[in-house]
């Protein structure tokens, strides 16, 4: 007797599929299929475990061992076994809303306010799904620096008694030593100062520090290996190639702030994303994008940018007036560069967010308490309605007056960049507090 074909085709762990619970059933579902002259395909049970999860269970069917014997005798059957990598899982399991606890993770900059912190405090309490997991900031000066400068006067045990206060009330702390330059070590002095300063910092017991380049990432290694790094945005990570080699090195990275660009490139973003979660060689780390800057895309003299403000928060003597004067006459000359730039508005969150970005940095570490707070409710309410730069740093143009540009206007505009297409969109604006001189 010429047997036809039966195909049972299953899934992985966790994609929904379920054992069947009914006394009986699965004899009637046998039956059934025993009643077919020809070939099938059957959606089954075939569902592979982990290793690490469960050692000893290979398989699960959703028929039992007599019911196959049944069937052999009319079918050839094929088991086919669909797996789905355990990092794609566990994307799935996070956009479904059944099983997401947390939606969207924000890391929020800190000016040292302590009305500031109460606030997102509060906001943690008010919102249940996005939740403000880290604030970030520094010392306005040290011996390593960072890439912020002009930042507020605080003195180190006031530090110390807000981000244990931020902690109490369950927000960690990310310490920012994220300057592109590195202080010369073979001074022992500098290299006492150096140790003293990081000594300090671990014992304010914070999360995660961020370091902004590569000398440091091989002190901290070598001399604090315990401490967990973020890799800065100074960094300008794009490449995969680049993450991972860091990661080999240094197994003590658990998150990158990765290069403005790639906030507007889809394809590029989803690979790191997938091989930051995947569980393999190398440790899982966490993704990070930065939402509110308004940088030149691809800007040339970026570079330059870090190190003036490097050199500025390690005490030394530079100006970084020029560096903003060029690229803010460059955006008031042509409002439209600031489409070119790789901001995230609030309403764009979950576009990221379904592409499973874990964090979504807001900056402005000098920016008043009423800036910033403005800022982190628009984002934790996904939505804004004013002036689009209500949202970004005034600084960003000359004298500081920004244009007046309506935010809901750019709804869709993002999206369809990420989507791969050219979206024409001729800025309407103002300028409301007056146009700057050229």
């Amino acid at each position: 007797m010429t047997k036809n074909n039966l195909f049972m085709v299953g899934g992985a762990k966790g994609v929904g599929k379920t054992r069947l619970p009914l006394e009986g059933l699965t004899d009637y579902i046998t039956g059934e299929i025993l009643s077919q002259n020809r070939n099938l395909v059957l959606d089954t049970h075939y569902a592979r475990y982990s290793d690490k999860e469960e050692p000893n269970k290979q398989f699960r069917r959703g028929l039992e061992p007599e019911d196959l014997e049944r069937l052999l005798e009319k079918f050839n059957i094929f088991p086919c076994l669909v797996e789905v990598p355990l990092c794609e899982l566990e994307q799935r399991r996070k956009n479904d809303p059944k099983k997401r606890v947390i939606n969207m993770k924000f890391c929020i900059a800190t000016n040292w306010d302590e009305k500031l912190h109460d606030y997102l405090v509060k906001l943690n309490s008010i919102y249940k799904k996005d939740k403000i997991e880290y604030v970030f900031g520094s010392a306005p000066f040290s011996i390593f620096g960072s890439a912020v400068a002009n930042l507020p006067s605080v003195s180190s045990e006031e530090m110390e008694k807000k981000i244990a206060h931020l902690r109490n009330n369950g927000i960690k702390f990310n310490y920012l030593v994220n300057s592109t330059i590195f202080p010369d070590l073979t001074i022992k002095s500098n290299y006492q100062k150096a140790l003293e300063y990081f000594d300090w910092i671990k014992r304010q017991g914070v999360e995660i520090i961020t370091i902004g380049n590569k000398q440091l990432l091989d002190f901290v290694y070598h001399h604090f290996p315990d401490l967990k790094i973020n890799i800065s945005i100074a960094m300008g990570i794009k490449k995969i190639e680049e993450i991972n080699e860091l990661r080999k090195k240094y197994p003590n990275i658990e998150r990158v702030t990765l290069h403005h660009t790639l906030n507007r490139n889809k394809a590029a973003l989803i690979k790191h994303i997938k091989n930051a979660h995947c569980k393999g060689k190398l440790k899982p780390i966490k993704i990070e994008i930065l939402a509110n800057e308004i940088c030149l895309y691809n800007c040339p003299r970026m570079k330059e940018h870090y190190a003036v403000l490097s050199k500025i928060t390690q005490g030394n003597q530079a100006k970084s007036g020029k560096v903003w004067e060029w690229c803010g006459k460059k955006r008031a000359a042509n409002v439209n560069e600031f489409l070119g730039a790789c901001w995230i508005r609030p309403e764009d969150v979950q576009l990221y967010e379904d592409l499973g970005v874990d964090y979504i940095k807001i900056a402005g570490r000098r920016e008043s308490t009423k800036n910033l707070k403005l800022r982190v409710q628009a984002y934790m309410n996904r939505r804004y309605n004013g002036n689009v730069m209500d949202l970004f740093m005034s600084e960003f143009w000359p004298e500081s007056k920004p244009p007046f540009i309506d935010n809901q206007k750019l709804d869709g505009y993002v999206g369809k960049i990420l989507d791969g297409k050219k979206p024409k969109l001729n800025i309407s604006y103002k300028w409301k507090y007056g146009k700057p001189k050229k």
